[in-house]
């Protein structure tokens, strides 16, 4: 079964955390959800709906569309049911997803004018050929190239990352996008700010220690991590410190570790986490505002290249595949072209 878009899911979750936080129970506000929900959402929220009426807790519930209502997300409704707050437990899960978006929507924005220009270019250079060959032949020589390059370009980077994830695997995938330059460290960082804010929320649910790692763990959707993780959880479990456990993975700063070391030391761990994730949050935003920007340069260079080079040779074709730099020489006329004297 399909997904659900993130934006939908967003408000979705915070519509839901304000009417239990408002006092009604479960059952109550799945039903006044139902009423107000179209679509792919609204099957999820039924299925949900006849879980509850059957007795089961909403967690359980909700694992009746595991495709709207991943493990992740219903590990964090069992915490919020258990510590009894599953309004904050709502509003962490719509927090989570807005950030998300914002950094994708960021990401889009800078990239608009440059597609709009390759765009642009496919169309209205063998304008020309609207006025000459008609419109059959113009959308011959502007929309089939046009069509054939995006898929080509869309399909490339499907098959790249498909092809990778297939022969390396995702742990080793992980790694890889982990030490790729510029793009790696936004990638951990990113890794780090999911960790640090989950951790925090499964913790002030009243999550045991060693469940909570794993669970952020899995909310960052980084492989190495998951991996490095469960060697912390049973180090957890085993009696050692939060700041221990994680130093044993060698995938958090010195600033982090210190950060954790502070709550665990005065009893706020939460807070310190939270603060954690907003200081990796603000500086991955910046970084990735200043990547973005430079690829967007990058990107316009590409297309005016692109560009030019279909000038030239449209000009080469309309002029009958003539050599164009001759054709400039001789058309000189402080040079000793081939025209009449009487022209230069």
């Amino acid at each position: 079964m399909r997904p659900v878009g993130d934006a939908v899911l967003a408000v979705a979750y915070k519509q839901l955390g304000a009417l239990l936080a408002s006092g009604l129970g479960a059952r109550e506000a799945l039903r006044l959800l139902i009423r107000r929900t179209r679509g792919r959402l609204r099957e999820a929220w039924t299925a949900t709906a006849a879980g509850v009426d059957a007795g089961a807790t909403l967690a359980e519930a909700m694992a009746a569309d595991p495709a709207v209502f991943p493990d992740a997300v219903r590990a964090f409704v069992v915490a919020g049911e258990t510590s009894g707050d599953l309004p904050g437990v709502f509003a962490e899960l719509a927090a989570s997803i807005e950030l998300r978006l914002d950094l994708r929507r960021r990401v889009i924005r800078a990239c608009i004018y440059p597609f709009i220009l390759f765009t642009l270019s496919f169309f209205l250079l063998p304008f020309a050929t609207l006025v000459t060959d008609g419109v059959g032949a113009y959308l011959r020589a502007s929309l089939l190239p046009y069509a054939l390059t995006v898929g080509g370009l869309v399909g490339g980077v499907v098959a790249l990352s498909w092809g990778l994830r297939t022969l390396l695997g995702a742990g080793a995938l992980a790694r890889l996008r982990r030490r790729l330059p510029l793009v790696g460290p936004l990638h951990v960082a990113r890794s780090r700010m999911v960790f640090a804010r989950h951790l925090a929320a499964a913790l002030r649910a009243g999550m045991d220690a060693f469940k909570s790692l794993g669970l952020a763990a899995r909310a960052t959707g980084d492989a190495e991590l998951e991996e490095r993780m469960d060697e912390a959880a049973r180090h957890v479990r085993a009696g050692a410190g939060l700041e221990a456990a994680l130093d044993r993975t060698g995938l958090f700063d010195d600033v982090f570790l210190l950060g954790v070391a502070g709550g665990e030391a005065s009893g706020r761990l939460t807070e310190a986490l939270d603060q954690q994730a907003r200081l990796i949050q603000e500086s991955l935003v910046h970084r990735l505002e200043v990547l973005v920007q430079i690829a967007a340069v990058a990107v316009l260079l590409l297309v005016y290249a692109f560009i030019a080079a279909k000038v030239y040779f449209e000009l080469k074709k309309t002029l009958g595949g003539a050599d164009v730099e001759q054709l400039m020489k001789e058309l000189d006329l402080g040079g000793a072209g081939t025209l009449p004297p009487e022209l230069r």
